[in-house]
């Protein structure tokens, strides 16, 4: 993904455009946060897993995924897609105490929303688009109190989402107490990603075993727990990349690669380009 503009601080909004040609062999890796994520399809299609479903979006399709849940966008086959992700922290949606527990909260906490699917001709999944695409204007012209209207369209987006989940009849997904234990394990990985973790260490952050460890990432993130850690570690690396001026052997060495060959391989595998390449097509990006 790339960011769309620099969102202020004080804003708890990420923006972000992503084309599935530049995903990661795979798609992008699997994560989980506080915060409600909208994914706008804008063109062609992309698969989008969350927790244990899979399922084809389309363009003009809305899907919204709550906080906490395990999920990531990949390409479908041979199709090109690209598509407008909105992250919205909670926290600008509780501005007022009683309006948070009486209309956000019980969203939040609805055991039936993993996710929301909502299909293009949907017609609150139409007023969302437009929500959306005031908020990417907003982010990209920053006129006068600009953060005023991004934060409004939050809350007219929450609201086209407590509505559909209103009117949609679905039974309670039953409470998956893997997916805590899994969440144990990603966390364990993306804070101890620099040292020389092994699979045991993984599983046991978990307090499973090493089987149980592999088919839970292999169910929810669809990556072994080692190659999730390399994607893990190849994505900071790409960061890091495009962020700073360290050299590529500081950054292989930083991202817990110990051989600047290995690191040179399997970014070339994941990305297609060499880490220099991908640092240069990146400043120019930047410079354009």
């Amino acid at each position: 993904m790339n960011a769309l503009a620099h969102t202020p601080d004080d804003l708890p909004v990420i923006l972000e455009r992503t084309d599935a040609a530049h995903m990661p062999a795979g798609g992008e890796l699997a994560h989980w946060h506080d915060a409600v994520e909208l994914v706008c399809v804008t063109r062609g299609r992309l698969r989008c897993q969350t927790n244990r479903k899979t399922f084809l979006l389309s363009k003009g399709d809305v899907c919204f995924v709550n906080r906490q849940q395990v999920h990531h966008l990949m390409g479908a086959g041979d199709a090109e897609g690209d598509c407008v992700t909105l992250v919205i922290d909670t926290s600008i949606l509780a501005q007022s105490p009683r309006i948070f527990e009486t209309h956000v909260r019980p969203v939040l906490d609805d055991p039936a929303f993993a996710h929301v699917l909502l299909r293009a001709s949907h017609e609150r999944a139409e007023r969302i688009r437009a929500h959306v695409a005031d908020v990417e204007l907003m982010l990209r012209e920053r006129p006068h109190a600009f953060e005023l209207e991004v934060m409004a369209r939050c809350f007219q987006i929450f609201r086209q989402l407590s509505c559909a989940l209103a009117e949609r009849d679905a039974a309670p997904e039953p409470v998956d107490a893997s997916l805590e234990t899994l969440r144990r394990m990603m966390a364990h990985v993306q804070e101890r990603f620099a040292e020389d973790l092994r699979l045991e260490d993984i599983a046991a952050a978990g307090s499973v075993s090493k089987s149980t460890c592999s088919r839970l990432f292999g169910r929810y993130t669809g990556r072994s727990p080692v190659a999730y850690l390399i994607d893990y570690r190849l994505e900071v690396a790409a960061a890091r990349l495009r962020e700073t001026d360290d050299s590529l052997a500081a950054v292989a060495h930083a991202c817990g690669f110990s051989q600047q060959s290995y690191f040179n391989r399997m970014f070339l595998r994941a990305y297609g380009v060499t880490p220099g390449a991908y640092r240069r097509e990146a400043a120019g990006g930047e410079r354009g």
